[in-house]
């Protein structure tokens, strides 16, 4: 290990800066991180400094409206006011910096675009316009109303080892069923406070206490284990 990280002190600037951003350890010389971290504190003082957003909504849409092919994003822009860009669900949309206000970024249409508040917070904080655009369009969602629901399927399937619709197919159960499952579960789920929607690993736990419930009517037990390896 670099002789950097003997030091503790140093070790815990570098757990403090990078990794609370992140969440994982860099091993790198600590002379390799000090600019960086200084820069990231720099830009956490600047946020405080943020003046309120002038452009409008309108003139958001107004500008990328003739300018960016709607089929590349989750919304048609009829209705590019009140759905966000990114999952296309109706919501409160905040305006998101491309470039961060914190990095210089300008306050005006072609520095904006309009996001719930769950994309905001996952929109990537990078002086890189192209990254932004390319990652806005790797998220698109194919119907409305259906994002957020898809990623609760990867969830519980990076859990489980086992594709939802697999875990359905396998049971010979159809959505009609899983729907009515739905209906019925009253008190066993509930939004974080402010959140303002069911997270993903919430939504994959609902298919899973549903998968559960199955297994259990047809008396099969630890079909899947918690570790997503299946049990003969």
């Amino acid at each position: 290990m670099h002789s950097g990280f003997r030091d503790s002190r140093r070790f815990v600037a570098c757990k403090k800066g990078l990794c609370k951003l992140i969440g994982i350890r860099f091993v790198i010389p600590n002379d390799t991180i000090h600019q960086p971290l200084c820069q990231i504190v720099k830009n956490e003082t600047k946020m405080s400094e943020r003046k309120p957003i002038k452009t409008t909504v309108n003139e958001i849409v107004e500008y990328w409206e003739s300018r960016i092919d709607e089929s590349e994003l989750s919304i048609d822009f009829a209705e590019a006011h009140e759905r966000c860009w990114r999952c296309g669900y109706k919501s409160k949309l905040h305006r998101c910096h491309i470039i961060p206000d914190s990095l210089e970024g300008e306050d005006s249409p072609s520095n904006l675009v309009l996001l719930c508040q769950r994309c905001h917070i996952e929109a990537p904080n990078i002086n890189d316009k192209d990254f932004f655009w390319e990652w806005l369009k790797a998220q698109k969602a194919f119907l409305y109303d259906t994002y957020w629901t898809i990623r609760g399927m990867k969830e519980y399937s990076d859990i489980y080892k086992e594709k939802i619709e697999e875990s359905m197919t396998r049971l010979d159960i159809g959505p009609t069923e899983f729907r009515e499952f739905l209906r019925e579960q009253t008190g066993f789920v509930t939004i974080h406070f402010g959140e303002g929607r069911l997270n993903l690993s919430t939504i994959a736990g609902i298919m899973r206490s549903f998968i559960k419930q199955k297994e259990k009517q047809l008396g099969i037990t630890n079909a899947i284990s918690n570790a997503g390896l299946r049990v003969c």
